[in-house]
């Protein structure tokens, strides 16, 4: 809701403004891929990228 607030009115945007729940966002969100990498020089730790 803060993203709404600060940006300009759009159309685009009106499906959610008419979120009740924080959880429903999860309806409007549809990632095209899916990245899972390891970051080099000995980092064990794994990233995940969903653009």
């Amino acid at each position: 809701m803060y993203f709404l607030e600060v940006v300009e009115y759009d159309e685009v945007d009106e499906s959610l403004r008419k979120i009740n729940n924080k959880t429903e966002i999860w309806n409007s969100i549809h990632p095209s891929e899916i990245y899972v990498t390891r970051r080099p020089y000995k980092d064990q730790d794994f990233y995940v990228f969903i653009p």
